[in-house]
């Protein structure tokens, strides 16, 4: 005779014979004990894309790499911190994302080459970007999106070192949340993820949104040639604080 049977609360003893020197039957699990699976991720509260067309999101190509190149003036540990945060993007993406030699000019948005991504470190960020202002902020970020169409062409992102010390967790913080961008993630609703508009203290790393959001950049099919590409920051602020 089995010493428990099986229902759909879980294990439960049966009363049986219970001999000397063998093992007694399993305690029962209270049903208060048990966790609910989480939610599902909701779209506007735990993730946002950068950019929509045509009730789609605007993505990068999936058949295509991207360069990533830090741009202008940079510290040896950003660079391997850049590099770092590539690796962990490429394996939440499932993006083709490899990472450039360094770019000498100043970052520019118009100096960008189709299928690259710019990252720059600068003290201070201008009072507007190409993607929106920006006064005051620890940094921007964003895409190039041909007209009239969903996928994007290259991107931009830029931390500033005077809001976000060099080789800080703010700064590590700040470039995860302006490369993001640069894929195709906008602003998260919820404060506690770091996709939210304003970053808080303590938060470095992506939360269940941001990687949930992040899955789904794995790109568009190729589009037709178009017009020449024009810069797009979607419905969002591509400005972290």
């Amino acid at each position: 005779m089995n010493d428990v049977q099986q229902s759909l609360l879980g294990a439960y003893p049966v009363t049986a014979l219970h001999m000397v020197g063998t093992p007694p039957p399993p305690t029962p699990g209270l049903p208060s004990q048990w966790q609910p699976p989480l939610p599902p991720a909701q779209y506007g509260i735990d993730y946002t894309f950068l950019g929509r067309h045509g009730g789609r999101p605007v993505l990068w190509q999936r058949d295509l790499s991207i360069t990533i190149r830090i741009a202008g003036p940079h510290l040896g540990k950003q660079g391997q911190t850049t590099a770092a945060v590539l690796a962990e993007l490429a394996g939440l993406t499932g993006m083709s994302l490899r990472a450039g030699d360094p770019w000498p000019q100043t970052p520019s948005l118009r100096a960008v080459p189709r299928q690259e991504i710019h990252v720059g470190f600068t003290a201070a960020l201008p009072p507007a970007t190409p993607f929106g202002p920006c006064a005051g902020q620890a940094g921007f970020g964003g895409a190039v999106a041909f007209p009239g169409s969903d996928h994007y062409v290259c991107g931009l992102a830029v931390v500033a070192t005077g809001v976000a010390r060099p080789g800080s967790s703010r700064e590590l913080a700040v470039l995860r949340h302006e490369l993001a961008h640069t894929l195709g993630l906008g602003h998260a609703a919820r404060p506690s993820l770091l996709m939210h508009y304003r970053l808080s203290a303590g938060i470095t790393d992506y939360g269940r949104g941001d990687r949930r959001g992040l899955s789904l950049l794995r790109g568009a099919p190729p589009p037709k040639a178009g017009p020449a590409p024009r810069p797009s920051s979607g419905r969002t602020n591509p400005c972290a604080a």
